[in-house]
């Protein structure tokens, strides 16, 4: 029983450093888009939170917004959105006031050490000193006491941002956990149905509705038939190129454990990037020839960004694991596990939208193992 749990929690281990790497892979991933050449920025990312001025926010506006967002989070009401948002400001105050701590800290060792220059103010029954020294130090003095207190006052706010920062990430594991542990209505329920059907037709109207504008503002009988051919060329090519090239790709070396990993990271590679480089090419032919409307042009680019979050969890689970091809497998388990950790995959890819939460990943891998250990 004990070599069951240090093997597992070995396991657990390097499940757990393997999902890091990959979160950073795929934020160096979306970075790289952005900050690719022509692209445009969203403006969130250029403005700060407390908009577009040149100048940086004062301690004072630091902290209305720092009570403002206290007052937020202790809101019952307030949703997991919003909390997203808080962390954004808190970000950009924590940011702020280091640059003030940067900038006041040299200023303040300066004054300090012209103070000590000057040495002590001479006692009572001592000779005065003179006019020049005496209204030097009081303007050191005076600028000391100021600066300071600034720089006090820009640490004690730094220090709240932190607990800011920690009240936000627990309110938003409670939020996470109250929504997990919901109970939902039973396929039983008769009133289910009958929220469903009410629901559907709702659905069925709004697609009629944007079908029926596209139909008068995009539609066109050359461009339409061009754009079928051009999108079952895109598919086919596609599912072409997976038949051909995959196989091979798959079926490469794996005698050593650096081939098995070079194979895995080409598996990923292409499996990460297949859907959605042939979703995003669609999306640029029905741009191109101008058959989208404004909201179809939205709900098609929300669609490609799902698709790409649901290729970049299949690129990790199939790379890893090869469930396909056991003897290039990277880590050493059983079928029986790797496919249920690649469906897990699968399953945390589709009720996420952000890919999935690495920690609830781990947790329901970690109940897996040890059930099956014991």
């Amino acid at each position: 029983m004990a070599r069951n749990r240090i093997w597992c929690d070995g396991t657990i281990q390097k499940l757990e450093r393997r999902l890091a790497l990959w979160s950073v892979a795929g934020v160096l991933l979306a970075a790289s888009a952005i900050l690719a050449p022509g692209t445009v920025v969203p403006s969130v990312l250029t403005t700060s939170a407390w908009g577009e001025a040149a100048e940086a926010p004062s301690l004072e506006q630091i902290k209305t917004t720092l009570d403002e967002i206290e007052a937020d989070i202790g809101r019952d009401d307030i949703t997991s959105e919003a909390l997203a948002g808080l962390r954004q400001k808190l970000n950009a105050a924590a940011d702020a006031l280091k640059g003030k701590i940067e900038e006041l800290e040299p200023r303040v060792r300066e004054v300090e050490e012209r103070l000590k220059q000057l040495g002590p103010e001479p006692a009572k029954d001592a000779p005065p000193e003179t006019a020049e020294v005496a209204k030097e130090r009081e303007d050191l003095t005076g600028t000391f006491s100021e600066l300071d207190g600034a720089l006090k006052q820009a640490r004690l706010l730094s220090l709240r941002v932190d607990q800011l920062s920690e009240r936000v990430a627990q309110k938003r594991h409670a939020l996470y956990a109250s929504e997990l542990l919901a109970r939902t209505a039973s396929a039983l329920d008769p009133f289910f149905w009958a929220d469903a059907f009410r629901a559907l037709s709702l659905e069925v109207h709004s697609a009629r509705a944007l079908l029926e504008t596209w139909w008068s503002e995009r539609h066109d009988g050359v461009l339409s038939t061009l754009a079928v051919l051009i999108l079952l060329g895109i598919v086919v090519a596609t599912i072409a190129m997976h038949r051909w090239w995959f196989p091979r790709l798959s079926g490469g070396p794996c005698d050593t454990r650096a081939a098995k990993g070079w194979t895995a990271f080409w598996v990923f590679i292409w499996l990460t990037l297949r859907t959605p480089v042939a979703s995003f090419a669609a999306l640029m032919v029905l741009d191109s020839l101008g058959l989208l409307t404004f909201r179809l042009e939205q709900i098609l680019e929300g669609l490609v960004a799902g698709i790409a979050v649901a290729s970049f969890g299949n690129g990790v689970a199939r790379g890893l694991f090869a469930p396909e091809r056991p003897e290039r497998r990277l880590v050493q388990e059983d079928d029986e596990t790797s496919d249920y950790v690649t469906q897990l995959e699968h399953r945390h890819d589709e009720d996420d939208g952000d890919g999935g939460d690495a920690r609830s990943l781990v947790e329901e891998v970690e109940r897996y193992l040890r059930d099956r250990k014991d």
